[in-house]
């Protein structure tokens, strides 16, 4: 209903999720309502993690994923992900269009899956990367903003 009226007067329908305290049990119900997206009223997704909470990488994935081209903005704390999560990311890429990895674990970063709508990378606090791929912003042709604050 609230989808309806936001769209009756032309304002983004959007919904927040939020991976904080998220237990693995918890994520099946969250994989389905995902899915479900594509049909509807729902235009943008967001999805963060700010805790350093351990998250399961390979659930998180599924979940931004399943929902696709409404994936917005991507904001996670990747302490939590893990190595298979990073590894996935870059080779898969996301249709995201910010993703703020804050304080990842890369060591040279290489970005090879598809990452055609994000405008905005941020890798603050990512002191662990020491070089780039070469070519590795090539697969982020409107890549306009990228962040390296205290990297």
């Amino acid at each position: 209903m609230i989808a309806e009226v936001k769209k009756s007067c032309n304002e983004l329908c959007s919904l927040a999720i939020s991976l904080d305290h998220l237990k693995d049990a918890e994520f099946p119900p969250l994989l389905d309502l995902c899915m479900e997206l594509d049909a509807s009223e729902v235009e943008a997704v967001d999805i963060r993690n700010e805790s350093l909470h351990v998250l399961n990488g390979k659930y998180a994935l599924l979940l931004m994923r399943a929902i696709n081209q409404k994936l917005r903005v991507v904001d996670l704390q990747d302490l939590a992900l893990g190595k298979d999560f990073l590894r996935d990311l870059s080779q898969r890429g996301l249709t995201c269009q910010v993703l703020n990895l804050r304080s990842s674990h890369f060591r040279k970063l290489n970005m090879m899956g598809e990452f055609m709508r994000i405008p905005t990378l941020n890798l603050d606090f990512s002191t662990s990367l020491t070089s780039f791929q070469e070519d590795c912003f090539s697969c982020m042709p409107n890549l306009m903003c990228l962040s390296l604050c205290e990297t």
